[in-house]
């Protein structure tokens, strides 16, 4: 027997997973660590991963933002000439959505077609799809309903990306999308209130369109069969094409010549009967509370993204001097004092305040005490502070640096440093839980990491995808 979690049950996860990312009451941080490259044999999610991955933890910063998002290929979702939409379904398929030249998002809801002898002959889209020609489409003045354009294609107005949501989400694999619940009214950005307007305007339970299941035989050109739509909605009304092979070619909804196509309401459930003859109709009614109610929905959303910047070296609050090869995000980290931690960014090394003697340690050169009992990693040698910042691993051992033996000698090079303080890092790094980690480069068990250079003059954008299903 097989199963399947359903899109609404993705819906469900990452809404909630959303609200506790933007709840005041939760921290999320993400974090960079691993200055070394590595290859791992061991599962990425198993407990002892993780814990390698806090033995490196390098700094954390507080998440960002977080928006919901949806797959994006430039010569699919983009609106081109001369590319074949197809209509929304709600089955299958993710070739409805398409983005054009002003960052607007539409729904395909009817795609033209030739009615020749084929009964599947799709022509491609000539003419993109704008708010202006929904709003203008039939003089009706709205942008929550069905328009054509004049190369008969039928599409549906959802929303206008921001700026700020191109600059913080957008990217070539993903477009983000968002259900505006603030009232227009409250709204600073344009787009967004337009956008709550158009989902006032929802209209609950539309059928879409109907597809051909099956587009049977002996039909004639002259007498196609009429549609009897049944349900528990009202309203909607679609007529049937026939191609001069016999068979059902094309499905249109009906209109009343004035802009406004007879899409029905209230439809929980239908079925298309023809008059005569053996072609099986579908259907496709579309979200519950309508196609413009929840973009989320109608996009069949199940990814969200994650979004921070690490500036420089966040003016002088964490380290931007080694490299890392692992991101990673954590949840409701504490401090290295034991409280919950609320700050910004975070540094989760120690360092030792060490005498200047003209020698400076290479990232990640080992060093042990004069005993040679406490080893440690060297994440940043910084000869103007005089400050060693160092982590632990299961390579070096854990015993903790102590003045009882100050003196330091550098196992690859030939000289000795003496510290005076050992300094604890901002967070604790073994606290909390951590929720994703990204191996970068690593493509799976047995692959190596790649590192990324970091330096304190460059600021890294990380974009992280939840996807599920």
């Amino acid at each position: 027997m097989t199963s399947s979690v359903t899109n609404s049950f993705n819906e469900v996860l990452l809404g909630l997973f959303k609200k506790d990312v933007d709840s005041a009451a939760v921290n999320y941080y993400v974090g960079l660590a691993r200055s070394e490259v590595f290859s791992e044999t061991e599962d990425y999610s198993s407990p002892y991963f993780q814990s390698q991955l806090r033995h490196s933890l390098q700094a954390v910063k507080t998440l960002a933002s977080s928006s919901f998002v949806v797959p994006y290929t430039e010569n699919i979702h983009q609106w081109n000439q001369n590319i074949i939409y197809d209509e929304y379904d709600n089955g299958v398929g993710t070739n409805y959505y398409v983005i054009n030249s002003l960052n607007e998002v539409f729904i395909c809801i009817e795609t033209a077609k030739t009615i020749g002898f084929q009964t599947n002959d799709k022509r491609p889209s000539t003419v993109e799809p704008t708010s202006a020609l929904a709003a203008a489409f039939g003089s009706n003045g709205t942008l929550a309903k069905t328009f054509r354009t004049t190369d008969q294609y039928k599409w549906r107005y959802l929303y206008k990306l921001s700026n700020l949501a191109i600059a913080t989400f957008k990217s070539n694999a993903w477009l983000p999308v968002k259900k505006i619940t603030d009232r227009a009214a409250q709204l600073p950005i344009p787009e967004e209130q337009i956008q709550r307007n158009v989902q006032d305007s929802a209209v609950a339970g539309q059928i879409l369109s109907i597809a051909i299941d099956s587009a049977g035989s002996g039909y004639s050109t002259l007498s196609p069969p009429t549609i009897t739509i049944t349900g528990n909605g009202d309203s909607a009304s679609f007529t049937c094409d026939i191609a001069s092979n016999g068979q059902i070619a094309r499905v249109r909804v009906d209109s009343n010549g004035n802009g406004v196509f007879a899409h029905g309401f209230g439809y929980d459930y239908a079925t298309a009967v023809l008059s005569t003859g053996d072609g099986k109709l579908r259907p496709v009614i579309g979200p519950r509370a309508g196609v413009n109610a929840d973009p989320v929905d109608t996009l069949k959303t199940r990814s969200l993204m994650l979004q921070v910047d690490f500036a420089n070296d966040e003016f002088d609050t964490i380290l931007a001097q080694n490299d890392f090869s692992q991101v990673c995000v954590m949840r409701n980290i504490k401090s290295y004092a034991g409280a919950d931690f609320t700050g910004n960014t975070g540094l989760s090394v120690a360092n030792l305040d060490v005498n200047n003697t003209g020698n400076q340690l290479t990232n990640d050169e080992v060093f042990k005490d004069g005993a040679l009992t406490a080893v440690g990693k060297t994440m940043y040698h910084d000869t103007t502070t005089n400050k060693l910042y160092y982590y632990q691993d299961e390579t070096t051992n854990f015993i903790p640096f102590t003045l009882a033996d100050p003196n330091l000698t550098s196992v690859d090079n030939d000289y000795n440093l003496t510290f005076t303080a050992v300094n604890n890092p901002d967070i604790d790094k073994y606290s909390g839980e951590i929720l994703y980690i990204n191996n970068l480069g690593g493509e799976g068990l047995g692959t190596t990491t790649t590192n990324i250079t970091r330096d304190p003059n460059q600021t890294e954008d990380i974009r992280i995808v939840i996807q599920l299903g």
